[in-house]
């Protein structure tokens, strides 16, 4: 198989270690690995209580949003034209920090005043 040893063992701690809640945003096998890592670095940011709350009220919203979606919903990001990355710090403070990236479009007119507002709060 071409899979590392390592990222089986990685992928099946995800599994376990991922809430009920956010594992039934993803129906069948719609949950890829980057998506799921970075859902565990949102509940090491937000915690699990916070994450669990807001994977249930997208459950109760009439549509099923896309992925990145769910990820922008989970991080507290409801701008339109806008993406949330999460990713691990690089080198030695990758164990304890994380790295939040908002993606901005650039012909998006709001996305400066609301990017000021999340930078004020």
């Amino acid at each position: 198989m071409g899979i590392p040893q390592s990222r089986l063992r990685e992928a099946l701690t995800i599994d376990k270690v991922l809430p009920a809640e956010v594992k039934l945003l993803f129906p069948g096998d719609s949950l890829t690995f980057a998506t799921a890592k970075e859902i565990m670095r949102l509940i090491a940011l937000r915690g699990p209580e916070n994450v669990c709350a807001l994977a249930s009220e997208i459950r109760r919203s009439a549509s099923r949003p896309l992925s990145q979606m769910i990820l922008n919903r989970l991080a507290g990001l409801e701008m339109p034209g806008a993406d949330v990355r999460v990713r691990k710090a690089p080198r030695r403070n990758s164990k304890r920090r994380v790295i939040v990236e908002l993606h901005l479009l650039k012909s998006d007119a709001k996305s400066v005043p609301a990017l000021e507002f999340m930078i004020a709060s």
